[in-house]
């Protein structure tokens, strides 16, 4: 079968959803012809993918570019004659099997602070309404995504495909210290993840000297600029400011506890891959990933709760210590095969070439 992958932008050194078409979808390439269709397709194209580099190419400012290339991507697709796309940002296409990455345009605007639209977030949702109207099948990464975009379009074909994890899972669930020493949080985008709740929740839960907490964002600036401390200032804290650099991963591997305030969050990829490392999770309701990955790995924590976060770190302690040993080795291998990329492809497979 010839498959579409459409995408606005390819970008190889990306985030979280670059790495799903970079290391997971590949592995399609054995059984069926697959063609990647974004702006620069090009550049470090992704093993088993033919590119085609497409989009309006006018020099244009968004949204009026993203509206453009929306419309040249789409009759790319159109052109390569598919037997199925798999869309995965707001293009709109007929038939399109599409897997929004984030949580509704409106849901982010508003987690950012702005209730009135402004010209380009009305853009931007219009072409989301679009997309979501053209859509033949609607994939979600999360219930809470499943249910808010089906009560918009409640005859489409929805269907939940959870994320898979992409970092090692480790053999077990860890047994956490009654007084965590190290916290991470990461979040590009520092206002929408949380980063300064992140902050509050670290000085309650380690108010003793020696605890550090080291925050991962676009940069350390943009990261001054939302918890309105310079950097030195939080040094005697222990509090850590750094930019997306790629110390990430390798920190999950000693670090206790993920701290996750978010505003809005489809399926944190952030928050499953610390989880799969055996951190304990503290998040908010608005991650979708708290629908679908509950106590022992991942508590949910009330923002502005005096005292919640500490409540929800007991939970996960009490948890893990009542498994034991052999019931946190069965957590931990339940885990990594319901999260398994094999898995999220046997179930994907079938939903592209069987429409």
């Amino acid at each position: 079968m010839r498959i579409v992958v459409l995408l606005d932008r390819w970008q190889p050194r990306g985030g979280g959803l670059e790495r799903y078409l970079g290391e997971v979808l590949p592995a399609l390439a054995s059984r069926h012809d697959l063609f990647l269709v974004a702006r620069d397709a090009g550049r470090a194209t992704p093993p088993g993918f033919t590119a085609v580099d497409a989009s309006s190419r006018l020099p244009l400012p968004r949204p009026w570019r993203d509206l453009a290339d929306a419309r040249a991507l789409a009759r790319a697709a159109r052109c390569l004659r598919p037997d199925a796309v798999l869309s995965l940002r707001s293009i709109p296409l007929a038939g399109a099997c599409w897997q929004p990455h984030t949580p509704p345009a409106e849901e982010l605007r508003r987690a950012r602070g702005r209730a009135r639209p402004r010209l380009r977030d009305r853009i931007l949702e219009d072409l989301e309404e679009r997309s979501l109207a053209a859509a033949g099948t609607l994939l979600a990464l999360s219930p809470r995504l499943a249910a808010s975009f089906r009560a918009r379009r409640p005859g489409l074909e929805t269907l939940l495909l959870p994320p898979p994890v992409l970092v090692p899972v480790a053999p077990a669930l860890r047994p956490l210290a009654q007084r965590p020493r190290r916290f991470l949080w990461c979040g590009r985008d520092a206002r929408l993840k949380g980063a300064e709740v992140a902050l509050a929740w670290f000085r309650e839960l380690a108010p003793e000297s020696g605890a550090r907490l080291e925050m991962w964002s676009r940069s350390r600036s943009h990261l001054e600029r939302a918890l309105r401390r310079p950097a030195a200032s939080l040094e005697p804290e222990g509090v850590v400011l750094r930019g997306w650099d790629p110390a990430f991963p390798a920190a999950l591997e000693d670090a206790e506890v993920l701290l996750h305030p978010t505003r809005a969050d489809a399926c944190s990829l952030v928050c499953l891959e610390a989880a799969a490392r055996g951190l304990a999770v503290l998040t908010t309701p608005a991650n979708g990933l708290a629908a679908l990955l509950g106590e022992p790995w991942l508590a949910v924590v009330p923002p502005g709760r005096p005292g919640a976060a500490a409540e929800g770190l007991r939970r996960l302690q009490g948890g893990r210590e009542d498994l034991g040993d052999r019931g946190r080795r069965e957590a931990q291998e339940a885990f990594r095969e319901r999260f398994a990329p094999e898995t999220h492809l046997e179930r994907l497979e079938p939903i592209l070439t069987h429409p």
